[in-house]
């Protein structure tokens, strides 16, 4: 599979449908002029995350990947280096002090205008296995800095999980693979996680899994992801933030890419109102089993028309 580094803008789009996954979305894709600056080299794995008081989107990380002009040997390494987009002239390097190492598969939340970085996998040396990363880092955008604090992930580290910010702006809620009755809260103000307890029918242990926060901030929304036996889900389920109760949502369809979308993980989710979010893409499992296959598919989520279960 070969990396890009291509960046795409999404027109907001108007729908001819209101099933639970719109089959009739109308949207358009616009790509940005040529003489914008391109992440160099192409990666996959990376995170990335927007500081409003910055007005900017950052990259971190991620598995970068090089091929020799001569010889079209494929070189790929883990990185830690970050970029900041700007519409003017693109993607731009940043010169960061104390940086994180190098990772991929972490995830990332914005609270008080700042990211905060949770864990994520440092491959080290091809065949070790790599290190699965507990730490927890935030990046101050005025003075390009990061701070790396002295707690750690609770239950151990984690990777290829899920971060976001909820609405008081100094908390985030993670949830990971071992998110079976709880998920867990970074609070900003003391720096620290901790497990919060919660009801309901919940996501089984997953990871590559997606996830946003609804418009209103007051529901977590996750759709798809891998169980540790490589099996893909396109099951979708739903936090109440205020009760923290899990709700399995019934979306029609077969799951078989009629009226819904196939199992797939590492896919993106993105809050378009209150109800609707956006899905696109991912991979999914090839259909001679022998590795995956790339998506560019789009679906809209409409919770106002689907149902629990």
């Amino acid at each position: 599979m070969k990396y890009s580094n291509t960046i795409l803008f999404l027109l907001p789009p108007s729908l001819s449908s209101t099933h639970q996954y719109c089959q009739s979305l109308k949207t358009s894709w616009i790509t940005p002029p040529k003489h914008l600056k391109t992440i160099s080299p192409p990666r996959s794995g990376h995170v990335s995350f927007r500081v409003d008081d910055d007005d900017a989107l950052y990259t971190f990380g991620g598995y970068a990947e090089t091929i020799d002009e001569k010889t079209g040997d494929v070189r790929r390494y883990v990185t830690n280096d970050l970029w900041r987009w700007n519409s003017r002239s693109g993607w731009e390097e940043v010169v960061q002090s104390d940086a994180p190492g190098p990772r991929l598969a972490s995830a990332a939340a914005v609270v008080n205008n700042r990211p905060v970085l949770f864990g994520g996998w440092d491959p080290q040396t091809p065949g070790t296995g790599g290190i699965i990363l507990d730490t927890i880092h935030r990046y101050d955008p005025s003075r390009a800095a990061w701070t790396h604090f002295p707690s750690t992930i609770p239950q151990g580290p984690t990777s290829r999980h899920v971060a976001l910010s909820l609405s008081c702006g100094t908390r985030a809620v993670l949830h990971n693979h071992r998110c079976l009755d709880h998920v867990l809260l970074y609070d900003d103000d003391d720096e620290t996680i901790t497990i919060r307890p919660t009801s309901g029918t919940a996501p089984s242990p997953r990871g590559l899994h997606a996830a946003a926060m609804s418009a209103g901030n007051d529901k977590m929304v996750v759709f798809g992801g891998a169980a540790q036996d490589g099996s893909m889900s396109n099951e979708v389920f739903v936090l109440d933030i205020a009760t923290w109760t899990w709700t399995a949502v019934d979306c029609g369809g077969d799951g078989e890419g009629r009226g819904w979308p196939s199992p797939r993980a590492s896919p993106c989710l993105c809050a378009w109102s209150e109800e609707k979010f956006l899905l696109f893409g991912g991979a999914e499992t090839s259909s001679d089993g022998g590795g995956l296959t790339p998506l560019n598919d789009l679906w809209c989520l409409d919770l106002g028309e689907a149902g629990a279960r």
